[in-house]
């Protein structure tokens, strides 16, 4: 019995997949810009991918990261593309899908590899990646929180549009797990004096039960409050 279920699962991951391939090819991607002779989603691998069922593994000091500063602007269409495409395949992805990622064989790049991928390519590029800020703010209400503290890292360190970025960043403060609490706290902190709305948010998260979490919200109102506008 338990046979015939990993086969019917197979196979409709495998349905899924090929709908999915489809799809894609439907909307198709911008021109992909190409570093020493690899197209950019075959450089990108090693910054996130499946190293076993529900374990990965990233970089941020390999080809990957090389590639993207190299490219630097000429990235940014096809991160957009990569974002925007998989955050659909995420929210169609069914619930069977989720939980029998243990019969995907390590060849097979979800949708969520290429999620972590755009957005750490985005932290990587820094401002440079300004335009893919529309594309990484609805990933901000995703179901996996390292999909979440990934892309809030990546608004984090792109620095632009605080009038948008810092509000959000402050919603991130309640946010139900601690990592992507702790990320908002290091983004609103970069953001400077830009980030001054956020200080009624930071000021309840500093009574936190949690010592770290009160810590680093103190301190990061000190800074804030201390910054100089630019």
């Amino acid at each position: 019995m338990q046979k015939r279920t990993i086969i019917l699962t197979t196979v409709a991951i495998l349905v899924l997949a090929g709908a999915a391939t489809l799809l894609w090819q439907l909307n198709p991607a911008p021109a992909e810009p190409v570093f020493e002779g690899k197209p950019l989603t075959a450089c990108l691998e090693d910054l996130y991918k499946m190293t076993g069922p529900r374990s990965y593994d990233s970089s941020r000091a390999g080809a990957g990261a090389r590639a993207v500063r190299a490219l630097g602007t000429n990235a940014v269409p096809h991160l957009v593309h990569m974002l925007m495409a998989n955050r659909r395949r995420l929210m169609d992805k069914p619930v069977l899908w989720a939980k029998n990622e243990a019969v995907l064989p390590l060849s097979y790049t979800t949708a969520r590899e290429r999620v972590m991928r755009a957005a750490t390519a985005c932290e990587l590029l820094g401002p440079k990646a300004g335009a893919a800020i529309h594309a990484l703010i609805p990933l901000l209400d995703d179901q996996d929180p390292e999909i979440r503290a990934q892309v809030v890292a990546a608004l984090c360190f792109i620095q632009k549009d605080p009038d948008i970025v810092v509000p959000l960043l402050a919603q991130r403060l309640t946010d139900t797990d601690v990592r992507v609490q702790q990320m908002a706290i290091n983004g609103l902190t970069m953001f400077g004096a830009k980030a001054r709305p956020a200080l009624p948010a930071l000021r309840k998260l500093a009574q936190s039960q949690y010592p770290d979490l009160r810590a680093q919200a103190s301190d990061s109102m000190r800074r804030i409050e201390s910054a100089q506008n630019k």
